[in-house]
């Protein structure tokens, strides 16, 4: 479980996140929502530890992220950012490999362990026949999904995505958010991400964090119980909440 505690970050003299708290529930997808600027981005930067705290503190299950070495990291949290990039030549297969480098030395050979968690991602994520294809040859959906193999290669008890489906048309970004879901109910894994439709987020979140202006205004919230006034804070837009069957879907409001 991520605990963030007076957690604060700066670019330079521009402050990003102010004083920022919350606690990810375990066994939950979560998604990050706001506004662009509002430091959504940097707090995943932050939680995957590639970026550090000017101010306060972030917890993994007890202990200070900080100071968890990167291999013992990446055996606890595997992270997809928002731009990956890998040499032209890489296959499916080697990208999804990748995932397996907190487990071994670097000249060390694949284990039988390591084949199996990748065949297992191949498997999951429908990229079995693209293993031998070079992930340049590969449209913009299948290469995200090539990416998301990679980070469950890697075999962690939590994912953290940064707008996993931003650029795709809507058959791969449905396919993604099932897969997610999928994770997350099947196998149990911890999901924080990062979303802007706010009917994708509706629809494939367990609670959701509201972030504006580098602060938190919408603490962990159950997708069942969030209301129109809530997002009006969030986002300064009128929009309307419908009911249907288990889920809420949002309309635009007329403003008035």
């Amino acid at each position: 479980m991520f605990k963030v505690q007076d957690v604060s970050f700066s670019y330079g003299k521009q402050t990003v996140l102010s004083q920022v708290n919350l606690e990810i529930t375990p066994g939950k997808i979560t998604t990050l929502l706001g506004p662009n600027g509002s430091g959504k981005s940097t707090l995943l930067s932050l939680l995957a530890n590639n970026k550090q705290p000017r101010e306060g503190t972030i917890w993994l299950d007890h202990q200070l992220i900080h100071q968890i070495k990167g291999r013992a990291f990446a055996k606890r949290v595997a992270t997809l950012h928002q731009n990956n990039e890998v040499p032209a030549e890489v296959t499916v297969g080697e990208l999804v490999a990748y995932g397996r480098m907190p487990y071994k030395n670097r000249w060390q050979s694949l284990s039988q362990i390591d084949k199996k968690q990748i065949q297992w991602a191949l498997e999951e994520t429908g990229l079995t026949p693209y293993a031998h294809r070079r992930l340049s040859d590969l449209s913009g959906g299948w290469r995200q999904l090539a990416f998301i193999a990679m980070a469950l290669a890697q075999d962690t008890p939590m994912l953290i995505l940064d707008e996993p489906t931003t650029f795709l048309d809507l058959k791969y970004q449905l396919n993604i958010l099932q897969l997610i879901r999928k994770l997350n109910r099947v196998y149990h894994k911890t999901i924080v991400m990062v979303l802007h439709d706010l009917n994708h987020a509706m629809t494939f979140s367990d609670e959701i964090i509201g972030l504006k202006a580098g602060g938190v205004i919408l603490m962990p919230q159950k997708v069942a119980d969030v209301t129109p006034d809530m997002l009006d804070q969030l986002y300064e837009v009128k929009l309307e909440l419908i009911q249907h069957g288990n889920q809420k879907i949002l309309l635009t409001g007329n403003g008035g």
